[in-house]
């Protein structure tokens, strides 16, 4: 880390609009490793980590987010949001693996908070910088966030990603804050909009997010992206478009399965004030969707609802916990005997007891799932004949199936 002056940064700054170059120097002039982050707390750039031992730093670093910690100790702190103070904040611990301190400053232009600063006391002691120079780099920043990311002030619109991760990664206390935000963008208004959760396929397989803006642009025409660490987040209004009926553009599936990709598919819904909410339901999608091999290149959430339920549900011993007592004998007939009657149920139930319907799911012949569930009421006297127990009995398979993926089989634990 090179020592510089401010001089020199402001010197720098009326070059180039290189956040990245000037953090460096701002670093320098610092004497201490620099961080810059937007209101949502999404990391801009940061100086280099060499010889930096602070464990939550390099933790941060490598998530590219602060931990909930921080973020908390942050939104205590009496701030001027305003910029009229320009007071920075002393840190003494997050953390157990917080070994510095750590100085956060605001970032505002014109009365308008565009981002955070935070400043780890690694080489000099924060003392030894007059509070001034601070102020002076916080306010070089400031602009240089503002040009960098185009952000426009509340009331006067902004870009769909900073407004989606605003959504995502912060929220807003109530919609009138979102809709001053998001004003005169397309996001300010209803619609009838679905999230999708594109993730790596099963193979692993992924493309450079760089290329993937234009190709999902074209497959989704009204759409916006945001990216979070380890998936892209799309907002697809599906009221306008050529492509309203219901099931997803066959454009997009040939193009997530090209690049060997899927994406989990949420509700439908109307209000973009709510994208979290569904964007939980998308990423549930797609994390249960791999966890169960699913082959699809896109999982609607409306498959997984249940099991998204279930993993709400703590325990190893949640099997015994909240199944019906018949599966519990079925589960245990078939792992001392070899046979299969809890999946012959589990499919016979599922396909409204259709014999016909539940053979074809199996693969066998229709007379083969007539002799299991003919079996199945003679050793545990079952009874498909009251829709209640049915209901029960089903969810219980359900339940045996979501422990075999994520309680019980390991190789599950690791997917």
């Amino acid at each position: 880390m090179t020592e510089c002056t401010v001089q020199e940064l402001f010197d720098l700054f009326l070059k180039t609009n290189n956040l990245q170059q000037l953090i460096e120097t701002a670093a320098g002039v610092l004497k201490n490793p620099l961080l810059v982050c937007d209101t949502s707390y999404h990391f801009l750039a940061r100086s280099s980590v060499r010889e930096v031992k602070d464990k939550s730093w390099l933790e941060g670093m490598k998530r590219r987010s602060w931990s909930y910690d921080l973020v908390s100790r942050i939104n205590s702190l009496d701030l001027d949001y305003t910029g009229r103070e320009n007071t920075t904040f002393v840190l003494e611990s997050i953390n157990p693996d917080s070994t510095s301190r750590r100085k956060l400053g605001m970032l505002c232009i014109d009365g308008v908070h565009v981002g955070y600063y935070f400043v780890l006391e690694n080489r000099a002691p924060f003392e030894s910088i007059p509070e001034e120079t601070y102020r002076q780099v916080g306010a070089i920043l400031a602009k240089c966030v503002c040009t960098d990311r185009s952000l426009q002030v509340p009331g006067g619109g902004g870009n769909g990603e900073r407004i989606m991760l605003d959504l995502l990664q912060n929220g807003f206390e109530n919609r009138r804050l979102f809709l001053e935000r998001a004003a005169e963008h397309e996001l300010s208004r209803i619609g009838s909009y679905r999230v999708f959760c594109i993730v790596a396929g099963r193979d692993g397989a992924s493309v450079e997010r760089g290329n993937l803006q234009s190709a999902i642009g074209q497959c989704l025409p009204l759409s916006w992206q945001a990216s979070l660490p380890g998936c892209i987040v799309v907002l697809a209004d599906f009221n306008t478009r050529p492509y309203r009926q219901e099931e997803t553009p066959e454009q997009f599936r040939r193009f997530l399965a090209a690049h060997g990709l899927c994406a989990g598919q949420s509700d439908t819904f109307s209000d973009p004030f709510y994208l979290k909410r569904y964007y939980e339901q998308a990423r549930a999608a797609a994390y249960l969707g791999r966890a169960f091999r699913d082959g699809r290149q896109v999982i609607p959430y409306e498959d997984y609802k249940i099991y998204n339920l279930f993993l709400n549900v703590q325990g190893e011993d949640v099997f015994e916990q909240y199944s019906s007592e018949v599966i519990r004998r079925v589960y245990e007939y078939d792992m001392t005997n070899g046979t299969e009657y809890l999946e012959t149920v589990t499919q016979y139930l599922a396909c409204g007891r259709s014999v016909q319907k539940a053979a074809e799911k199996l693969y066998v012949h229709r007379n083969t799932v007539a002799y299991r569930i003919g079996r199945a009421k003679e050793l545990f006297a079952m009874r498909f004949d009251d829709d209640e127990k049915n209901v029960l009995t089903y969810l219980s398979c359900l339940l045996r199936r979501y422990c075999d993926r994520f309680v019980d089989n390991a190789k599950g634990k690791e997917d």
